[in-house]
């Protein structure tokens, strides 16, 4: 049950976050008589009917910028996590060469491939072919 919650709490997470746009648009349309009244910036020049679309298009671009400088910061705070290696990576090196040499003494004890594969042998006729 905690898993299913997560999981649909998580993806209504991502989903609200890249309907930003739409979420902009559908709150514009819901107040567009009172950002056109207040808020727009041409409403001393109402022969333009921007009704608002100047704050609007404000908005997205500002939410624009916004997106864009999340992401640059957090591809920086990503390659500044992947870049660090702490104190175990002699350890690391040990396990790597323990395994290493478990399977090359596998190996050692398999017999060579030539024994197993062999090619086929090509017929009278093919080799009439060839030359």
């Amino acid at each position: 049950m905690f898993r299913r919650f997560t999981a649909i709490l998580l993806l209504f997470s991502v989903l609200v976050m890249n309907l930003n746009s739409l979420w902009l648009y559908a709150g514009f349309r819901l107040n567009q008589d009172y950002i056109a009244a207040k808020l727009c910036a041409n409403k001393s020049r109402p022969m333009l009917h921007c009704n608002g679309r100047c704050f609007l298009s404000k908005q997205l671009k500002k939410a624009n910028s916004e997106e864009k400088s999340n992401e640059n910061r957090t591809t920086k705070e990503i390659i500044f996590e992947a870049y660090y290696h702490g104190v175990n990576q002699f350890t690391v090196h040990i396990k790597l060469l323990a395994i290493f040499t478990s399977l090359v003494s596998f190996a050692l004890l398999l017999r060579p491939l030539g024994a197993i594969f062999r090619p086929p042998a090509t017929s009278s006729v093919y080799r009439y072919m060839l030359s």
